[in-house]
């Protein structure tokens, strides 16, 4: 049976409120998005997320890495997809679907789960994940660009991702105090209550007046396109492939250091103060890195300073015992290891012909998101052999990858 088109136009009918200029309903949406941002960044579980799979869940380290590349592959088969229906149907209505798979998937862990149960939970997550990634930053240029206002736009982000990250950073040390007190799966189950409030006010956003040239590329043909501007491009090659090796190295850590201060006997509560004080770092590095870059002549002896310290970092993890100073490394590592990506974003950005820059950004991430499935395992392979020894292997790959960098300072 063949639909009426006019009739069943999703893009006609989703927003039909919404077809007029709507001023007041643009500049509420910045608004909105601080706190649709802030709502879905209280991730109560980033304080505890070890214990929970391991202690809670009862899996083996292995299967939770093995989880954690599961939902980073499926980030990465629907992020582009989801960026269509974003694009071309409804930013809002991503963003409200987004919330809403969220917060359905806290309650999968209500009762104690198998391994299935924790498949079926990631899956949702890692939906929500992708339905929301460069949504809300699309979101908020278009509402500015409406406003006249596109010139506020890196201005309005910068304080989106700090409101998001604080969030975080309030959220993380909560996570261990209720796991303490209450449960494990409580932890979870409250995170519901943020995501459903996101939900709630991404029901309320305005979508904006946007005209788009008609596009009919699917996911392949995006990639494809991507890969061929790296390809033919060697310094844009370059900066990508050295930006993303260092930061999945610094990622790892991630899964790693709850585990490694669990073995160091060292109490849970202290999992969440780390975990928050990486974060208020994020807001620091973002905010003070690029003040601290100019202050560079060569910006390539910067790049290599900024590298090896978390190189040097790991290594000192991997052999010292003294948990104070390992506490203080993990930071350091998280800190310059994670802030790295702003020293590439102009180079990367003047490689990039406008008309290719989103298609080119969306094959970086996916290129970062496919190594992390694919060395994600092999990691939960070290981790099982000897995680004093991934340590010192991981920092001595840092510093060689650092000493060794084909970044020219003309990159930069």
């Amino acid at each position: 049976m063949k639909f009426n088109e006019k009739k069943y136009d999703l893009r006609i009918n989703i927003n039909a409120r919404e077809k007029e200029f709507n001023p007041v309903g643009y500049r509420s949406n910045i608004f909105k998005l601080y706190l649709y941002n802030f709502f879905m960044g209280f991730y109560l579980l980033s304080g505890v997320i070890l214990p929970f799979y391991l202690i809670w869940g009862e899996l083996t380290f292995i299967q939770f890495i093995f989880l954690q590349s599961y939902y980073a592959l499926i980030i990465l088969l629907f992020q582009i997809p989801f960026g269509a229906l974003s694009d071309y149907i409804s930013k809002k209505l991503a963003l409200i679907l987004s919330g809403f798979l969220s917060a359905i998937a806290t309650l999968i862990y209500i009762n104690k789960p198998n391994f299935i149960i924790f498949l079926v939970g990631e899956t949702l997550f890692a939906l929500g994940e992708a339905l929301i990634a460069g949504t809300n930053e699309s979101l908020m240029y278009d509402s500015l660009k409406n406003l006249g206002k596109e010139e506020d736009y890196s201005k309005s982000i910068a304080k989106s991702n700090s409101i998001f990250l604080l969030s975080m950073a309030i959220s993380a040390p909560l996570g261990p105090i209720i796991a303490i007190y209450f449960s494990f799966s409580m932890v979870m189950v409250l995170m519901f209550f943020p995501n459903i409030f996101g939900a709630i006010i991404a029901l309320t956003f305005v979508e904006p007046l946007v005209k788009r040239k008609k596009q009919n590329a699917n996911f392949f043909t995006i990639l494809n396109s991507g890969f061929k501007e790296l390809k033919k491009n060697r310094i844009l090659r370059i900066l990508t492939f050295d930006m993303i090796i260092i930061e999945i190295l610094v990622f790892f850590l991630l899964f790693t250091y709850q585990l490694y201060l669990y073995q160091l006997h060292v109490a849970i509560i202290y999992f969440g103060i780390i975990a928050s004080s990486y974060y208020v770092l994020q807001i620091i590095f973002i905010n003070f890195l690029p003040k601290l870059e100019n202050r560079f002549k060569n910006k390539k002896n910067y790049l290599i300073l900024n590298t090896i310290t978390p190189g040097i970092a790991y290594i000192l993890i991997g052999i010292i015992l003294f948990i104070p100073l390992i506490m203080i490394l993990i930071l350091v590592i998280f800190g310059f290891g994670f802030s790295r990506y702003i020293i590439f974003i102009n180079g990367i950005n003047n490689q990039i012909e406008i008309e290719n820059r989103a298609t080119v950004l969306n094959t970086i991430s996916t290129i970062k998101l496919l190594l992390k499935v694919i060395f994600l395992p092999v990691i939960g392979f070290l981790v099982s052999l000897n995680l004093h020894f991934l340590f010192i292997l991981i920092g001595v790959l840092i510093i060689f990858l650092a000493l060794n960098t084909r970044v020219k300072k003309d990159y930069l």
